[in-house]
């Protein structure tokens, strides 16, 4: 009898070990799933979920970092702004733990931008052999980043500091639970801000472009903050632009939550620096208005804020098609002819 040739088996690259990660062992990781054995529909989504949780596990030092910063950011705030009273400083006070809330969890969404760009060539070479589409990819990517870097770490920085700080806590406010809302609201900002950085990840040809293009952009929105730049004196025809800043809409929102219904204690200090002994009782909207903070644009503003969560991540997946639209099967994996 003729011997027969045997069929080639397929050579993966991840037959020989090599790091969580690398290009050649994440395609390995899906190589048993081609032919007639491909998952499809949910079995696809559940391995790369499961992937990609290990991977987002083991990445012990970006998870330790967000950590860190959250519970040093809570610390010095508990001690610079420790139970902040309703007068003038207070509400002052108020104003600046915002920005630099605001601040800091626009700056920390850019930890987005090295894992997407890491992981580009690993992407093409799965998805140029067909393993899976970019949608299950981008949607664990999306999903596993906002819940573990995104909002547990906003959710408990502002767990630690809100009642620190003296935010209010009386029910008889705009809404029921004034302290749920600022949760909410700080980490729905935090979503528009990845959205943002993840978008112009998926553009940018390297994670240096990408970070200096998520600085620049960042900084310019942070511009338009309530107490930074007063709308007033922006010439009419770029006052619009207040609307595409994700710090400007979330901190209109905060704070309206935070002072509207309340009344503030004014007790403003004459030229010899002395403060005044009979403090006036005021409205504390009217320390909203002076700062152009209009009660009657929150609904407005938290529209708008998922408005632009819904653009950027649209946009970064678009540009995901886009740029990883590999026709070419690459060398990594070895199919059998």
């Amino acid at each position: 009898e003729g011997d027969s040739e045997a069929p080639l088996e397929p050579q993966l690259a991840c037959d020989h070990p090599q790091p969580l990660g690398s290009p050649s062992r994440m395609a390995g990781s899906f190589a048993l799933f081609q032919g007639k054995y491909q998952p499809r529909g949910m079995r696809r989504f559940a391995v790369l979920l499961r992937r990609g949780a290990v991977a987002m596990l083991n990445d012990q030092k970006l998870l330790a970092c967000h950590a860190l910063v959250a519970l040093a950011y809570s610390g010095m705030l508990t001690a610079l702004y420790a139970q902040q009273g309703y007068d003038l400083t207070g509400v002052m006070n108020r104003y600046g733990a915002m920005v630099f809330t605001t601040l800091l969890v626009g700056m920390s969404s850019m930890s987005v931008i090295d894992p997407i760009i890491a992981e580009r060539a690993a992407f093409r070479e799965e998805k140029a052999n067909q393993l899976y589409s970019t949608a299950p990819y981008f949607t664990v990517k999306i999903l596993l980043d906002f819940i573990f870097a995104r909002i547990i770490p906003t959710a408990c920085m502002a767990a630690t500091t809100y009642f620190a700080m003296g935010f209010r806590t009386d029910p008889t406010g705009p809404v029921a639970n004034p302290f749920l809302v600022f949760v909410v609201l700080l980490v729905w900002f935090n979503l528009v801000t990845t959205a943002m950085c993840t978008a112009i990840a998926c553009v940018a040809p390297s994670t240096s472009v990408a970070t200096l293009a998520s600085v620049l952009t960042i900084l310019f929105f942070f511009v338009w903050n309530g107490p930074i730049l007063q709308i007033d004196s922006v010439p009419p025809s770029l006052r619009w632009m207040r609307w595409l800043s994700p710090f400007a809409l979330a901190f209109e929102a905060i704070l309206v939550h935070e002072l509207e219904g309340l009344d503030c204690l004014f007790a403003p200090t004459d030229a010899a620096g002395a403060v005044m002994q009979n403090p006036i009782r005021v409205r504390c909207r009217q320390y909203l208005v002076n700062l152009d903070l209009d009660p009657q644009r929150v609904g407005l503003d938290m529209g708008m804020l998922g408005l632009w969560l819904v653009v950027y991540l649209l946009a970064a997946y678009v540009a995901l098609v886009l740029q990883t639209n590999v026709r070419s099967v690459p060398r990594g994996i070895r199919r059998a002819r």
